[in-house]
């Protein structure tokens, strides 16, 4: 009788059991803004030709006056100065899985290409990989509609990204543009920055077995 009571009870027991596990979630900034300083570019060998024209463009944001190359000295091979963005704000706390970077740029022809985007560090200097380095990413013509897309869900751009590191002021990333035609144009009007991040957490979930 002890014995049966025994299994019984361990029985009915067993319908009900807490069990405590580590949750990850994965999540998303969603795209965010960020400031162009100074508007004008920096000059980096090889991206060294051409200043950015309008100063007053400080902002990434969408509808601002777009950043532009558009002298007629911007010839075949001349590079754009280096345009540095930063300032995007994030407050993520948890791992860094991917960077996603959409750039709303054109070109009067579409024969000018990206031949720099890379990250920046906390202190605002290039590091990791230049993702257009091996694989420069042709600007289409299509006016104030285009929108390159560079990075992954999945890419850290070369670099040990941190929650710390991504959160700093300086944070951002640098963009450079050589021209495949004499006279040509090229305008950036936004860039927006998507961090992708799992946060662990303690969690209890109950759960009924049936045996």
């Amino acid at each position: 009788m002890m014995k049966l009571r025994t299994i019984f009870i361990g029985a009915l027991a067993a319908f009900f059991l807490i069990v405590w596990v580590n949750i990850v979630f994965a999540a998303s900034t969603g795209a965010i803004d960020c400031t162009v300083a100074p508007a004008t570019g920096t000059s980096e060998a090889p991206w060294s030709d051409d200043a950015w024209e309008d100063a007053d463009a400080s902002s990434c944001t969408d509808n601002a006056a777009p950043n532009d190359v558009s002298l007629n000295t911007w010839d075949s091979g001349d590079q754009t100065y280096v345009l540095y963005h930063s300032g995007f704000g994030f407050a993520v706390s948890g791992t860094i899985t991917g960077v996603t970077v959409d750039l709303n740029t054109w070109g009067s022809v579409p024969t000018a290409v990206i031949d720099l985007c890379q990250l920046l560090s906390d202190t605002g200097v290039r590091g990791g990989t230049n993702l257009c380095s091996a694989a420069p990413v042709t600007i289409d013509s299509i006016a104030n509609t285009n929108v390159e897309t560079i990075g992954s869900t999945s890419e850290l751009w070369g670099n040990a990204l941190t929650d710390t590191w991504v959160n700093d002021a300086d944070f951002g990333i640098a963009i450079g543009i050589v021209s495949g035609t004499n006279n040509a144009n090229v305008f950036i009007d936004y860039v927006q920055m998507t961090i992708e991040y799992t946060s662990g957490g303690v969690a209890s979930r109950r759960r009924m077995i049936m045996q």
